[in-house]
């Protein structure tokens, strides 16, 4: 598997658990009831699958890599994609903010919709812009020292942690 088709599997999973937060977010404002335990674990995989593997796969190996590959409007998209990786943590901030008080309700759910929002809008660039290009100016000496990258990033979360997230964005996809 090429890095680039490793990023759209994870894609595929982050988008279950985006489904899962707006539903949630849904619920919440239907009922004006929150599920703690279910935004604490959407919060979880968010931050641990989400940006501590996936974006820094990204922001750690590809983005330099095509950084020296490519020329100004690949740059550019590359800049707009970590303005949004950047803002994506500070939604999630947000929502753990709005956990934490008794008052937080609104704050968790408009917090939540953002991030779907901002997220989605994120996959759907990369996959479409700056996903196709990297397979047009990645070598093959690139890919797999990527995909060597990528192994590490994984291994790093430890034994089993990658497989567990990914099981946990099924769950979460399931109601």
């Amino acid at each position: 598997m090429t890095p680039t088709e490793r990023l759209k599997q994870e894609y595929k999973i982050i988008l279950q658990v985006l489904a899962a937060a707006e539903r949630e977010a849904r619920t919440i404002q239907k009922t004006g009831k929150m599920d703690a335990g279910k935004i604490g674990a959407i919060l979880d995989f968010l931050v641990n699958f989400a940006d501590r593997c996936h974006r820094a796969k990204e922001k750690k190996y590809l983005f330099p890599k095509l950084r020296e590959r490519c020329g100004p409007r690949e740059a550019g998209i590359i800049s707009v994609l970590l303005e949004e990786h950047a803002e994506g943590r500070h939604r999630i901030r947000m929502v753990e903010r709005g956990l934490s008080r008794a008052a937080g309700i609104a704050e968790v759910r408009e917090n939540l919709l953002a991030c779907v929002a901002l997220l989605r809008e994120h996959i759907h660039k990369s996959e479409n812009v700056l996903l196709p290009v990297a397979e047009i100016l990645l070598t093959p000496d690139d890919r797999r020292a990527l995909n060597i990258a990528f192994d590490k990033v994984e291994a790093d979360l430890g034994d089993g942690v990658y497989q567990r997230y990914t099981r946990l964005a099924h769950k979460l996809a399931q109601g």
